[in-house]
C-alpha cells in the first residue's frame, strides 16, 4: 500500500497557479487533490480575463489591464502535470503552458493564445469566485 503522505518526487516540485475551475471548492478543483495549496494572490494588472461562452469557466489573456486573482499550489508529480495539461488542452492548443511570478515564487499557468469567441464578457474584477457567486 502506498503511503499518501510520503511525496511521490519532491525533486520535481514545482509550482501552479491557477484562478477558474481549478480553485478549491470548484468543480476541476479535484485535479489539484494531491497538491499542496501555498497561498493565493493578485496578480499584476497586465492580463484580460474573459468567460467562455457557457460561463463554466473563465480564461485570460495577455496584453491587458486586469489584476486576476490566483491560488497557487505546489505540485510534485509528474501525472498531475500532465492531467492539468490534458484538462486545459496544452497539446490541441487551446491553452498555453506559461510561468508567472508568484509572491511564492515563479509558477506555472495556463492561458489563452486568443479570445474565444466575440461573445465572451469580460471579468474587469478578476475574480471568478467573486464573479460566479454574483450570478451575472
Amino acid at each position: 500500500m502506498v503511503n499518501p503522505n510520503i511525496k511521490k518526487n519532491s525533486t520535481n516540485a514545482k509550482l501552479v497557479a491557477v484562478y477558474g475551475s481549478l480553485l478549491s471548492g470548484l468543480h476541476n478543483h479535484q485535479h489539484l487533490r494531491d497538491a499542496e495549496f501555498v497561498g493565493e494572490f493578485w496578480t499584476e494588472p497586465s492580463l484580460k480575463m474573459f468567460t467562455s461562452g457557457l460561463e463554466s469557466y473563465p480564461y485570460i489573456l495577455k496584453n491587458g489591464f486586469t489584476s486576476v486573482k490566483m491560488e497557487v499550489y505546489e505540485i510534485d508529480d509528474d501525472y498531475t502535470e500532465s492531467a492539468l495539461d490534458h484538462l486545459e488542452g496544452v497539446n490541441s492548443g487551446l491553452y498555453k503552458k506559461d510561468t508567472i511570478q508568484t509572491p511564492h515564487g515563479e509558477a506555472l499557468y495556463y492561458v489563452r493564445t486568443k479570445k474565444m469567441t466575440d461573445k465572451d464578457t469580460q471579468i474587469l474584477t478578476g475574480d471568478w469566485k467573486d464573479y460566479k457567486k454574483l450570478g451575472t
